[in-house]
């Protein structure tokens, strides 16, 4: 089994290849990627670069090169709703992207996408028996985990306002920039996605000082978890539970 993981940004990365020991360099004209084996699993850590684009590209051009059974979009977002606590982490099979323009969104003429994960199809986000496993994993090792769609686009939230708003438009969980470019190219490549993303702030006006307070720390936890999740095959039941299907 072959996972490619897409961590966008250095923290992020950095955190995944120490906590996943994937100290193998590999060697190629991608992003910066490295690679490691994890019980069995062969697991690919890929530095994208920030913003649906460029996660898009990276992603896309990683899967033709290495065919993973699995992409994992990872790393930080924001909280949209706000019962929801820094450190926990978001798990997604879809994605509400919206428009760049946030000023369309204010006078309530937001324009969204919806994204699915390639391993659910339909854009549905239907429970499976694979997918509590996941969560109940996370929960028992420690991890306050909750499943919903997570929200994207370029703009950085940093007001209660703005976080309401998007909010009560989008009813997504979480906000972050990549994870609508990840699925897309998952999709495109026909290999099945997951998002698990750590909660680093609030999308209030602290959300930038609390992002650089808890990027680290919150990365480290989000790719133990991950790394519990790979030990204990949940990832592989989870493909298993698909082509059963």
């Amino acid at each position: 089994m072959r996972i490619l993981i897409n961590c966008p940004i250095p923290p992020e990365f950095k955190a995944c290849v120490r906590n996943l020991d994937l100290h193998e360099r590999v060697r190629n004209r991608l992003k910066k990627m490295n690679s490691g084996t994890i019980g069995g699993v062969n697991v690919l850590a890929l530095q994208s670069g920030a913003g649906r684009d460029r996660a898009a590209e990276a992603v896309e051009k990683a899967a033709v090169h290495l065919r993973p059974d699995l992409v994992l979009d990872t790393g930080s977002c924001a909280a949209l709703n706000e019962e929801i606590l820094i450190g926990t982490i978001i798990l997604a099979t879809r994605c509400l992207e919206v428009d760049k323009d946030y000023s369309k969104i204010s006078r309530g003429k937001i324009e969204k996408r919806e994204v699915t994960a390639g391993l659910w199809g339909n854009g549905s986000e239907v429970p499976c028996e694979g997918l509590k496993l996941v969560e109940q994993t996370l929960r028992t090792s420690g991890f306050s985990t909750v499943r919903g769609a997570q929200g994207c686009g370029t703009f950085m939230l940093s007001s209660v306002e703005r976080r309401r708003s998007l909010y009560l438009s989008l009813g997504a969980l979480g906000w972050n920039w990549e994870t609508s470019g990840v699925f897309d190219s998952a999709c495109r490549m026909g290999i099945p996605g997951l998002s698990l993303r750590i909660v680093t702030d609030m999308g209030d006006e602290r959300a930038l000082s609390d992002f650089v307070g808890n990027i680290k720390p919150e990365s480290k936890r989000l790719y133990q978890a991950i790394r519990r999740l790979i030990e204990n095959g949940r990832f592989r039941f989870l493909l298993s539970g698909q082509k059963r299907g």
